[in-house]
């Protein structure tokens, strides 16, 4: 038993200054593997006609890693379906995103700032399927659960583009941009690998 008590003694003196010097969430060398969902609903008016509620659905998982303390960048995948008056699209895509998390070390809370742009592919079920791109910023906050994991919330403003070929009579159809945006709320859950 004192032979066990020493051994454990010695084992944590020698743990102590790698434990002193550990990296922590936002340091260099660290990486989020992580992601974030959430829902929008909204109604646009145009002088007297007000169009029929869209509702959207989001996931968009990322991995990022820190090139230096505080400053992440790395790549988003993203996932969105829209539905509205009986119709819905759907749009897909992958692309570059950065976040900066301000605060020192060993805090359980950082505020941070973000940007991401994207570019994929959007469904439709009433026009043709197009290329799509998508642009965010938003800022929001993390809150560790643990030296590792954390919750994130985030408030947002993203624009996706698109061209539709709408059909019209027998002919070919005709090419229209659109464009959404979209402020929001994302919810989303963050593991850090050291």
């Amino acid at each position: 038993m004192r032979r066990f008590l020493t051994v454990s003694v010695l084992a944590a003196l020698a743990a102590t200054p790698a434990l002193a010097t550990a990296q922590d969430a936002t340091s260099h060398g660290s990486i989020i593997i992580g992601g974030s969902a959430g829902f929008t609903s909204s109604k646009s008016e145009t002088g007297n006609t007000t169009s029929p509620s869209t509702t959207s659905i989001f996931i968009r998982p990322n991995v990022l890693y820190f090139v230096i303390d505080g400053l992440a960048v790395g790549g988003d995948l993203s996932y969105s379906h829209r539905s509205s008056n009986g119709q819905s699209s759907a749009s897909y895509g992958v692309g570059p995103a950065a976040r900066y998390f301000f605060g020192s070390r060993e805090r359980m809370w950082y505020p941070f700032v973000g940007a991401s742009v994207g570019f994929g592919h959007d469904t439709s079920d009433n026009a043709s399927d197009s290329d799509s791109s998508l642009w965010q910023v938003g800022g929001g906050m993390l809150f560790l659960l643990s030296r590792s994991v954390g919750l994130t919330t985030e408030l947002f403003y993203s624009t996706l583009h698109r061209s539709r070929d709408l059909p019209v009579g027998p002919g070919p159809g005709t090419s229209v941009d659109v464009d959404d945006h979209t402020f929001g709320l994302a919810v989303g859950i963050a593991a850090f690998v050291f």
